[in-house]
């Protein structure tokens, strides 16, 4: 993300990024998030903080998470109820990457098949 397209490499980003990290990666294992706050909670002070701290172009929120013991799927949760909130209330599109459900996902067939 900060170095543009890779295609074409004298093209880096001009504004400015903040990164937040929100997993960690113990000695031996995965990346997991911290037990001692709500990840959520991380995030929305993040957004909040990147407003107050002169972030008000701020468009676009990439968050690339992969927690296996805490899958992002299944029916709307408090990360779902956040997000909506943050993107209408600061107008910001969040990119969500959250590639932590290792089983199948089951796709019904449409009556055209």
């Amino acid at each position: 993300m900060l170095h543009g397209d890779l295609n074409d490499p004298p093209s880096p980003i001009s504004r400015r990024v903040y990164f937040r990290p929100v997993m960690y990666a113990p000695t031996l294992g995965d990346e997991i998030f911290d037990n001692d706050r709500l990840v959520v909670d991380v995030i929305v002070e993040a957004v909040m903080q990147m407003r107050a701290n002169g972030g008000p172009n701020v468009i676009v929120v990439s968050l690339l998470l992969g927690d296996r013991t805490k899958p992002f799927a299944g029916k709307i949760s408090t990360w779902g109820r956040a997000l909506d909130y943050l993107a209408f209330t600061y107008s910001i599109l969040f990119l969500v990457s959250a590639g932590n459900v290792n089983d199948g996902i089951p796709l019904g067939r449409s009556e055209r098949d």
